[in-house]
């Protein structure tokens, strides 16, 4: 679970770090499409890939994905529910 947690944190940090470089007019407005494709459709697979195969496919890991599945899938559920005007 800790390895999932830390995988999430990493998206986070560098979506806040693409942020902070647009707010500062490092990057300009024009770059956010292809950079938020970039981090959701290619870097976030490959950590997910790169999280799970760095460990051993147990039957407590297997649960454990599994759970984080389920409480995200609900997780996302729910705030598609509550943006429903």
């Amino acid at each position: 679970m800790l390895i999932v947690f830390i995988k999430v944190i990493t998206i986070f940090a560098m979506t806040g770090v693409g942020y902070a470089a647009n707010k500062f007019k490092i990057l300009p407005d024009s770059s956010a499409t292809p950079l938020t494709s970039l981090l959701i459709n290619i870097s976030t697979p490959c950590l997910i890939l790169n999280s799970m195969g760095g460990t051993h496919l147990t039957a407590g890991t297997l649960r454990q994905t599994l759970e984080v599945l389920i409480v995200s899938s609900c997780v996302m559920f729910l705030t598609a529910l509550f943006s429903i005007p």
